[in-house]
C-alpha cells in the first residue's frame, strides 16, 4: 500500500507485539528462558534486526517468539518508535527481571560441574598494563598445573571489553577506572576489584614553571637543618641496618668508584633502577597540590587516552579544580608513546608513579586530590563458577 518492504515488515512487527494479551490457561506459569533471552538483547541493542544477527536467527523468529513471550507475560513489552521499536515499561521491567533470572539458570547448570577439572579455552580481554601486570605472570602456571586450560588474551581498552563481554565473546574483561573517574557496571555484570595505583603528571624534565619542583614533592634546592643536604635530611644518617641513607660522607664512593648517594639494595626502584628509598608522592617543603601542579601548566598542550575518556576526565577534573580548561591537543593508549609526546615537547599527560621514566621526563606527584587508578576483573553474572574461569579468577586475586 505504498510503503517500502522495510516499513512493512517493522509494522508487522509492532503490530504483533503491542496487543495487549491476557493470560490464557495453556500459558499461565510459562516463561521460556530463551525468550527472556532474546528481549534482554533487545533492550541492549534496541533493533530486532541486530538482535538476530547477533543470536543467528532469522528477525522474523525475533519476533514471534518475543510475541509469545508477551502472552506468558500478560503485558504489552514492545510499542513502536519510529520506525523502530523500543520496550514499554513492562518490558523494561521484564528485562531488569531477566537478568537475575538468566544469571540464576546459568549459575545453577554451572554448579553441577563446578568440581571438575577445569578444562576449555578461556577468553580474556584486559588492558595492556593489567595483561602485563597481572595475567603474564600466570600463563607458566597454568600451562603447567592446568594444561586443559587454554588462555586466549586480547588487548582491548575498558569500553571495548564491556562490549565484548555483553555479546558473549570473552569470558573475562580486566578493566580500570579513576577514583575522579570511577568505572561503572551494570547490573548483568560482577566486578572484583583487584590492584591500585597512583598516578602523577609526566612532564618535560627541563620544564619551566615549577621553580625547581621536584618529582619527589621537594624543592630541588630546598635546604635542611645545618648540617642536612639538599633533600633536607642529614648528611650521614645511618639506616636501620647501619647502612647509611640518602645523607653520606662526602668520600662515599659507588660500586664503580663513582660518588654514591649510600642507597642500600632495598632501594631498588620498580624498573631495577636506583632509587632514593623515598616514596613517589612524598612531601616535603615546597611540595605542591595536585592544582598547584596543574596550575604551572594551564598553558600547555595535554595528552590524554585515545581509545578510553577515564583519564581526560580526571585531567579536566583538576584542571577545573586549578581554575583552567585543559587544551587537549594529542591522544594515545601507550604509555611509552605519550613519554615520547612529552619529550617532544609536544604536552603532558597522566603517567603511572611506578612507571619507567625514559630521559627527558619526570613524574610530578599529585595530591589534594590524588590520582588512583582502579583495576577490576569483570565477568557476566552467573559465570563465575565456570571452573576455568572459577580458577582465573582465583589466582587473580591471590596475595
Amino acid at each position: 500500500m505504498g510503503l517500502s518492504t522495510a516499513t512493512q515488515t517493522v509494522r508487522v512487527h509492532v503490530l504483533m507485539l503491542a496487543i495487549p494479551f491476557g493470560i490464557p490457561e495453556r500459558y499461565r506459569g510459562r516463561m521460556d528462558t530463551r525468550r527472556l533471552r532474546l528481549l534482554l538483547e533487545l533492550s541492549r541493542l534496541g533493533s530486532m534486526r541486530e538482535v538476530a544477527e547477533e543470536l543467528h536467527v532469522t528477525t522474523s523468529t525475533v519476533s514471534q517468539q518475543l510475541a509469545v513471550l508477551a502472552k506468558e507475560a500478560g503485558a504489552t513489552l514492545i510499542e513502536p518508535n519510529g520506525r523502530r521499536v523500543r520496550l514499554t515499561p513492562a518490558g523494561r521491567r521484564l528485562a531488569g527481571h531477566a537478568v537475575t533470572i538468566l544469571a540464576a539458570v546459568e549459575a545453577a547448570r554451572l554448579d553441577l560441574d563446578r568440581d571438575a577439572e577445569p578444562a576449555g579455552t578461556l577468553r580474556v580481554a584486559g588492558f595492556a598494563t593489567a595483561v602485563r601486570r597481572s595475567l603474564l605472570p600466570l600463563v607458566a602456571d597454568l600451562a603447567e598445573r592446568h594444561p586443559r586450560v587454554r588462555l586466549l588474551i586480547h588487548e582491548h581498552e575498558p569500553d571495548e571489553a564491556f562490549a565484548l563481554l555483553a555479546a558473549d565473546e570473552i569470558d573475562l574483561a580486566l578493566t580500570y577506572g579513576y577514583n575522579l573517574a570511577p568505572a561503572t557496571f551494570d547490573a548483568s555484570v560482577a566486578a572484583v576489584p583487584l590492584w591500585a595505583t597512583s598516578w602523577g603528571l609526566g612532564v618535560p624534565l627541563d620544564a619551566a614553571g615549577l621553580d625547581g619542583f621536584s618529582g619527589l614533592g621537594v624543592p630541588l634546592d630546598a635546604a635542611g637543618p645545618e648540617g642536612s643536604s639538599g633533600l633536607g635530611v642529614p648528611l650521614d644518617p645511618a639506616g636501620p641496618d647501619s647502612s647509611r641513607r640518602l645523607g653520606v660522607p662526602l668520600d662515599a664512593a659507588g660500586l664503580d668508584g663513582s660518588w654514591s648517594l649510600g642507597v642500600t639494595p632495598d632501594t631498588v626502584g620498580l624498573d631495577g633502577s636506583w632509587s632514593l628509598g623515598v616514596t613517589p608522592d612524598a612531601a616535603g617543603p615546597g611540595g605542591r597540590s595536585a592544582t598547584g601542579v596543574f596550575a604551572a601548566f594551564r598553558d600547555a598542550e595535554w595528552i590524554v587516552n585515545s581509545r578510553n575518556t577515564a583519564d581526560e576526565r580526571a585531567v579536566r577534573t583538576i584542571a577545573g579544580l586549578a581554575g583552567f580548561e585543559p587544551r587537549i591537543a594529542h591522544r594515545a593508549d601507550n604509555l611509552n608513546l605519550v613519554q615520547d609526546l612529552i619529550v617532544a615537547g609536544l604536552g603532558v599527560g597522566l603517567l603511572p608513579m611506578d612507571w619507567p621514566t625514559i630521559p627527558g621526563v619526570r613524574i610530578l606527584a599529585l595530591s589534594d586530590p590524588d590520582v588512583t587508578m582502579r583495576a577490576y576483573a569483570v565477568t557476566r553474572r552467573g559465570r563465575a563458577a565456570w571452573p576455568p574461569l572459577a580458577l582465573l579468577l582465583n589466582l587473580l586475586t591471590s596475595p
